[in-house]
């Protein structure tokens, strides 16, 4: 039961983060699509990416609602922060010539330092929901032990 609050909760932390995020790039769209001109990507990936990025947090938010769907909207969620935190590491590893942030709004105010460590935090987040529901699938159908003792005086 305690499994199931913890990844309830992570979920409902990363559905905020990825509805957010996603909507918001929705309603920026032109300025989303000039942030994205400006990062070291193939320019003929920019249209793709401008529309992938906001649809994949989208998808990622609402697959998390449900319980049916929630094991691919934590590995979707864990797939995106991974490669959003990747890309985060290697700008405060000095890696690329400039450092243009397509963030949203509130994120954008954080060093690059603390984006890191803001993305690390929700790379855990998605980690441990996976592996909490990977646990709680293994042992839903196990009989407890107070279960087991009933079972054996019967």
């Amino acid at each position: 039961m305690k499994r199931e609050i913890i990844v309830y909760i992570i979920r409902v932390l990363l559905l905020i983060l990825f509805l957010y995020a996603g909507v918001e790039k929705v309603f920026r769209m032109d300025s989303f699509y000039r942030d994205m001109s400006n990062q070291p990507i193939v320019k003929s990936l920019v249209p793709i990416v401008t529309y992938m990025v906001p649809l994949g947090e989208i998808i990622a938010a609402g697959l998390l609602v449900f319980d049916r769907t929630k094991k691919a909207g934590l590995y979707i969620s864990w797939l995106l922060m991974s490669v959003f935190t990747g890309y985060v590491a290697l700008v405060v590893a000095g890696k690329f010539p400039r450092k243009p942030c397509s963030c949203g709004e509130l994120i954008s105010k954080l060093s690059w330092t603390e984006h890191l460590l803001f993305n690390l935090f929700f790379w855990l987040l998605a980690t441990v929901g996976i592996y909490l529901t990977m646990a709680v699938g293994k042992h839903k159908d196990k009989p407890t032990e107070g279960e087991m003792v009933r079972i054996s005086r019967v």
